[in-house]
């Protein structure tokens, strides 16, 4: 009881595991942003990790066993965020650039010809 007590005083991100599991899915973000990974690759592998420990190893005795499954599904989760995030944001951009053209086309359509710009 005393050590639960401990464990919510120190907060859930000073917990060992949870560290870990920050610092892999961190790793396999930089990964997948700088392009050493694919976003479908990083999904394909994390969906059957996540749903390994949450068919078995929710079940399983505490130890170690557990414990690494429970770092692996974590950080799978997150690194599963992350790539559905970079998806979007990877969207977002596509669309931003395409209103700089279009407005740029605009601004440029609008230009008369012959006239001088303000000084």
């Amino acid at each position: 009881m005393a050590d639960q007590a401990t464990h919510h005083r120190r907060g859930f991100f000073s917990d060992t595991k949870v560290k870990i599991a920050l610092l892999i899915a961190g790793f396999e973000g930089l990964l997948l942003l700088f392009g050493r990974l694919s976003r479908w690759v990083v999904i394909a592998v994390a969906i059957p990790l996540i749903l390994l420990y949450l068919i078995s190893g929710r079940e399983m005795k505490p130890g170690l066993g557990k414990t690494i499954l429970w770092v692996v599904a974590v950080s799978q989760v997150l690194v599963i965020c992350a790539a559905i995030l970079a998806f979007f944001i990877g969207l977002l951009v596509l669309i931003l650039l395409a209103v700089f053209a279009a407005v740029a086309f605009i601004l440029i359509y609008m230009d008369q010809p012959g006239r001088k710009p303000p000084a």
